[in-house]
């Protein structure tokens, strides 16, 4: 068979990295209102300097960059979540701690996310 003059189109490894990153994020964005406070213990905090986040950024392709050099989604909240979260601030401005942990224990978020 003669050798032909183009090649078979390779995937661009970066976009490959890219899609792969989007679905590792799809895919926290769902489990993020569950195991926010979990993953916020278990998972070393990364300090952003100019040096880390280049560091990171450097190595898109290597998929195995560290989880902590990485920016944390911010969790997705429900609209049943939302609309409880609005009409309980509507009435205080402010909850004191055991009412705050009433509430996040109440809706399945995290004291922090409550604030």
């Amino acid at each position: 068979m003669p050798k032909m003059w183009y090649q078979e189109p390779q995937p661009d490894p970066r976009l490959l990295a890219l899609w792969q990153l989007a679905h590792v994020h799809a895919h926290a964005l769902g489990t993020a209102a569950v195991a926010a406070k979990s993953h916020q213990e278990a998972a070393p905090q990364c300090i952003q300097t100019p040096a880390t986040n280049t560091s990171c950024n450097n190595r898109m392709l290597d998929l195995d960059c560290s989880s902590a050099c990485r920016k944390q989604s911010r969790p997705t909240f429900t609209g049943p979540q939302i609309f409880v979260l609005e009409k309980t601030f509507e009435q205080t401005k402010y909850l004191a701690g055991l009412d705050r942990a009433k509430l996040a224990s109440r809706l399945g978020m995290t004291e922090s996310q409550v604030k």
